[in-house]
């Protein structure tokens, strides 16, 4: 009887951890669009972005670090969509532009 209310006890506590854990990437449903996709919506700022270029083989993770940080800074700005432009290099550094748009749904 004793285990299987320590069971029970487990199981709910368990159940009450995933209710009340928070969404992991709330910046992910930021959506990255060309120019022609944000006639109608809203300017509402520009962003600039940058990481450390490594090097070898972990070279392609600064480009995916800068669009990830794009998406956090326009999550912070209130955007739905952003229209980055092409990565650029200053340094060590790879670097990021764009701007971040409201967009009705």
């Amino acid at each position: 009887m004793k285990q299987t209310a320590l069971l029970l006890t487990t199981l709910a506590l368990g159940l009450t951890g995933c209710v009340n854990t928070p969404e992991a990437d709330p910046y992910r449903h930021i959506q990255i669009v060309d120019s022609s996709e944000v006639t109608s919506c809203k300017l509402i700022g520009n962003l600039s972005t940058n990481a450390m270029a490594p090097y070898g083989m972990f070279s392609g993770t600064a480009h995916d670090t800068v669009i990830e940080l794009a998406r956090k800074q326009g999550f912070k700005m209130g955007a739905t969509h952003l229209v980055l432009n092409a990565p650029g290099k200053d340094g060590d550094y790879v670097t990021m532009t764009g701007r971040a748009y409201t967009c009705a749904p």
